[in-house]
């Protein structure tokens, strides 16, 4: 479980400890399913950030990977065209 999917889950946990801890009445169907539903609504903000940065990430690899093929481009072309070098 990575710290993106445990983080939602922990907080959950503890936000129903802590109303059937402090609230005077029991926890019902009608009170918890509507927060899992919040609490799965709060987790996507979440994937889009991790969404993001493996976009970035992406974009790098993509840029350093045209980069040396450029290098190898242009020493091959070299080569080509001095042969003695």
């Amino acid at each position: 479980m990575t710290l993106w999917t445990g983080i939602p889950l922990l907080v959950a946990f503890s936000s129903f400890a802590m109303a059937a801890l402090t609230l005077s009445r029991p926890l019902t169907a009608d009170i918890i399913f509507p927060a899992i539903s919040l609490f799965m609504l709060l987790q996507f903000p979440l994937a889009m950030v991790l969404l993001f940065g493996n976009f970035i990430m992406l974009l790098l690899t993509l840029y350093r990977w045209v980069k040396s093929l450029l290098i190898l481009w242009k020493l091959w072309f070299l080569c080509d065209v001095y042969p003695n070098f």
